[in-house]
């Protein structure tokens, strides 16, 4: 596959099975699986069209300025790739549009989480508003914890003796 350059592998770690390889090719052809050189992980990359300069001549960034990627993200060395397609789906930039529509919904997203934290903020001082005029109330005296007597049964009518007849 043109999506997995596994020439610098230091920590021997088994290439992707070709089946993921194959969707990532799919999904974006400027996708790129890389083992890492200092970790034993995966480096998910993405080609670009800028070509960067490495300021040394080893290691992982300046592998990746000579391959012509940019990082996104780094995976174990025992990836769940089907997790890795979630991830890249549901951070695609693209899929919504382009990157003024994925702002504007990152923007809504952080407007509702703010209105969420505020609503929740909001009950919990009720809530303790409520408990401090409650214990204020006993303190004062204008209200007082009263032990509830048990109640008795009341008999029904067939329980009670039936009333004589001739009742003097």
């Amino acid at each position: 596959m043109t999506n997995y350059d596994g020439s610098q592998n230091p920590w021997n770690l088994a290439p992707p099975p070709a089946w993921a390889l194959r969707q990532l090719a799919v999904k974006d052809p400027n996708i790129l699986v890389l083992p890492g050189i200092t970790e034993p992980v995966f480096r998910i990359c993405w080609r670009s069209p800028a070509k960067l300069t490495p300021l040394t001549s080893d290691g992982e960034v300046a592998r990746m300025c000579r391959l012509g990627v940019v990082p996104v993200t780094s995976l174990t060395p025992k990836p769940n790739w089907l997790e890795l397609m979630q991830w890249l789906a549901d951070h695609d930039i693209w899929a919504v549009g382009d990157g003024d529509d994925a702002a504007d919904r990152l923007d809504g997203h952080d407007a509702q989480r703010e209105i969420d934290i505020r609503r929740r903020d909001k009950d919990d001082l009720d809530h303790l508003a409520a408990e401090a005029w409650f214990a204020k109330q006993l303190r004062s005296g204008e209200v007082a914890f009263v032990r509830e007597t048990p109640s008795l049964p009341v008999p029904s009518d067939a329980s009670r003796p039936a009333a004589p007849d001739h009742a003097e």
